[in-house]
Formats: structure tokens, sequence, C-alpha cells
């Protein structure tokens, strides 16, 4: 008897090892940084964005249309989050709106007052 008491307790106490608890796995998402670049573009004018990474490396440009949805630029790179890269922002007539260095986690608005 005491013997499958004993079993039955051990079998237990691994199944409470087994199954992570739903608090770490919130912990766990909470401390999860997001490690990118939001651009936002509220303007009347299609933009292109440039951009180069810390290492030199350029990043494929693209277009942010009117009023569309937030576009993310991900600088995770090389198993690591980068802490900042140059950005450039152009319309398609060629304005420059937009040209700094920027660090992670920031939302750069693109404002409607283009020329």
């Amino acid at each position: 008897m005491k013997i499958l008491l004993l079993l039955v307790s051990c079998c237990l106490s691994f199944v409470g090892f087994a199954t992570p608890s739903v608090q770490t796995i919130g912990e766990q998402v909470a401390r999860t940084p997001n490690c990118e670049i939001q651009i936002i573009n509220n303007s009347a004018s299609h933009v292109t964005v440039y951009g180069t990474y810390e290492d030199g490396t350029r990043m494929t440009p693209f277009n942010v249309y009117t009023y569309s949805p937030v576009a993310y630029i991900s600088l995770y790179r090389y198993k690591a989050c980068q802490q900042s890269m140059y950005l450039d922002i152009v319309t398609f007539n060629n304005y420059r709106v937009y040209g700094a260095y920027t660090n992670v986690n920031t939302i750069v608005p693109v404002s409607p007052r283009i020329k």
C-alpha cells in the first residue's frame, strides 16, 4: 500500500512539472521585445521607405501608400535586435519627408503637410 501511495504521489508531481502555468506564459509574452520600427502614412502622398541597417546593409525599399495600415520594419537580424537604423522616407515626387537615424520601437508618422 505504501508503494502504491508513493507511486501515485510521484506521478502527480511529474504532471505538475509538465504543465506550465498560465502566469509563466503571460510573463514570457510581456517580456518579448518588438524590435521594430513602425511607419504610419497619414499624408495625402504615397511614400517610399529606404533604410540602412547598423552593419551597413541596405534594406529593400518599399512603398507605403496613402492612409494604408501601419508598415513595420524588423530590426531583428543575425539572431539579435539591432538598436537603430538610418531611414529615408521620400514621396513619389522625390520630396524628402524624413531622414534620420531611428531607434528600435519608434513610430515614425508621415504627416499630411507634405508638399
